[in-house]
């Protein structure tokens, strides 16, 4: 069964977001670890565009990377 993805996006400012709530970096792993409680199989996405720091969306990603140990972490920008 595909579980949707749970979806992180980082804006051009560095500010983070999940489920178009405002999100500060210190928690972003516990929401991740919450997201795959509820769906174990689905993928993590991190949503960017063109000018998104590069910066923000690296530390985004060593935060939630813990979670990815069962799913795919994939870039979307």
């Amino acid at each position: 069964m595909n579980e949707a993805p749970y979806i992180f996006a980082v804006d051009e400012r560095g500010d983070i977001y999940y489920n178009k709530n405002k999100l500060p970096l210190d928690k972003a792993l516990r929401t991740a670890e919450a997201a795959k409680k509820e769906a174990p199989q689905a993928n993590i996405v991190v949503q960017v565009d063109r000018e998104t720091p590069a910066f923000a969306v690296e530390e985004l990603i060593d935060t939630v990377r813990p979670c990815a140990d069962s799913a795919t972490l994939y870039l979307h920008g």
